[in-house]
């Protein structure tokens, strides 16, 4: 089965590929504008479900109350503090207070990933010395996340023991006011940390990641830990990509973006 999703992955980037130098792509209004929701690297990805959740943040329109998970039905609730950036070409992002922003999507049986997660997200952080979360489930029980902490993105998992878990991390340079695609992968004995489609950190680590029934945070959580600045095309798999998956996202991204 593993071998199957990965061909599948494979294929699927390829066709967005093909999708992205047509143009195609199907849209929403946003303010006299179009604001492409299956377009970009995650076309093909999203016909083949090979994500678990998916937020691309097209549909970002001001007053609206969600936004839409285009492979489950985990739309994620959006707080005060949550507006649009505009990135031309058709394509939003959200843009995060460092302060009350928040986007919360409900738990559901398949977050509750064990032996394998690969988190990604495309990140502009206006400042980089604190604590922001990216995505995560985490905290009261731990089980993983990306954030930007003191300068550093971090991808950390958590494994069961203790009050809270047992959390291990990677960790590489955050540069304030760049736009950079972050991917953390666990596959069971290693975690690996990618930026713009390069390996910057890795370490081993083998166990089974600890459950958490905690709700997918977006930008926020706890309330310390709030980001600030843009985040795009946040992505959940249960399954760990391959460098060389992850580097062919990363192109297709660049390519449409």
């Amino acid at each position: 089965m593993k071998r199957i999703l990965v061909v599948c992955f494979v294929l699927a980037v390829t066709a967005a590929l093909l999708v992205a130098a047509r143009g195609e792509h199907a849209s929403a209004a946003y303010g006299g504008q179009t604001a492409a929701i299956t377009d970009g690297p995650w076309a093909a990805l999203i016909r083949s479900r090979l994500p678990v959740a998916l937020w691309t943040f097209d549909d970002c329109a001001p007053g609206k109350a969600t936004f839409k998970d285009l492979v489950g039905s985990r739309d994620a609730a959006i707080s005060a503090g949550v507006t649009c950036t505009d990135l031309g070409r058709g394509r939003l992002a959200a843009h995060f207070d460092g302060s009350t922003g928040i986007a919360t999507a409900a738990d559901a049986p398949d977050l509750h990933l064990t032996s394998a997660v690969t988190l990604a997200a495309t990140v502009r952080p206006d400042r980089t010395a604190y604590i922001g979360t990216i995505v995560s489930k985490w905290y009261a029980p731990d089980s993983y996340s990306l954030a930007v902490i003191d300068g550093q993105y971090w991808f950390s998992i958590a494994f069961p023991g203790g009050q809270f878990g047992t959390a291990f991390g990677v960790s590489a340079p955050a540069i304030a006011g760049q736009w950079a695609q972050v991917v953390g992968v666990f596959d069971g004995s290693t975690m690996s940390l990618y930026v713009n489609g390069a390996l910057v950190a890795s370490a081993a680590h083998s166990g089974v990641l600890q459950s958490s029934d905690r709700p997918i945070a977006i930008g926020n959580h706890p309330a310390w830990a709030a980001f600030a600045g843009d985040v795009d095309d946040v992505a959940i798999f249960n399954l760990a990509l391959t460098g060389r998956q992850v580097a062919a996202l990363y192109a297709v991204h660049r390519l449409v973006s």
